[in-house]
């Protein structure tokens, strides 16, 4: 009876690990496909590919590795679950067409590397005890983190929208008074995807 009910727990356990790795294997080739297919025009209500250098107008911290980023992607495996976070701030891609805002996108796809972290018993609890997770959960944590820093080179794919510069974001994002603000921005049928450029 003992065998049965090990034998139950690690198939619960490895069938999550594996639906794990099927999900995040699916975003990870969703996103390198669209930002691979996207075309490169600054057309209004074109989908694009832009690639360019990340500046940040605010930045976050990554809960677990505390890297500043604009973005992150963070998943805990805590036995036969795993919790996930995403959160992205706009931030400015300089690229050789001009600077575009990148808008925050709550369902956006990374294809970026995943760091594996183990972090302290007291980093693990303080992230998750905050996000309503158990104490139980934080002491058998792992974490994978994805996180976009500022500086780094990295293609976008998204749907383009032109507005025109006001005076005030004019001169904060370095725009002359007469031109118009390109965002790039995220929507269900073409969502906001990130990666490393190539």
């Amino acid at each position: 009876m003992l065998e049965m009910f090990i034998a139950g727990v690690a198939a619960v356990l490895a069938s999550a690990w594996i639906g794990n790795r099927v999900v995040k294997s699916r975003m990870h080739a969703q996103a390198s496909r669209l930002i691979a297919a996207g075309p490169q025009d600054f057309v209004d209500g074109a989908v694009l590919t832009a690639v360019g250098t990340v500046r940040a107008r605010r930045t976050l911290t990554a809960p677990i590795s505390q890297r500043p980023c604009i973005a992150y992607h963070l998943k805990a495996w805590m036995g036969p679950a795993w919790f996930t976070r995403t959160d992205m701030v706009e931030f400015v891609l300089e690229t050789p067409h001009g600077d575009l805002l990148v808008e925050p996108w709550p369902d956006a796809g990374f294809a970026l590397p995943i760091a594996h972290l183990r972090p302290t018993y007291s980093v693990a609890k303080a992230y998750l005890v905050a996000q309503g997770r158990t104490i139980r959960e934080a002491s058998n944590a792992t974490f994978e983190e994805m996180v976009v820093e500022v500086g780094t080179k990295i293609a976008v794919y998204g749907v383009v929208h032109t507005e025109p510069a006001p005076p005030s974001a004019s001169r904060e994002l370095g725009f002359r008074d007469d031109e118009r603000i390109i965002r790039l921005r995220g929507m269900p049928a073409h969502p906001l995807s990130i990666g490393l450029a190539r």
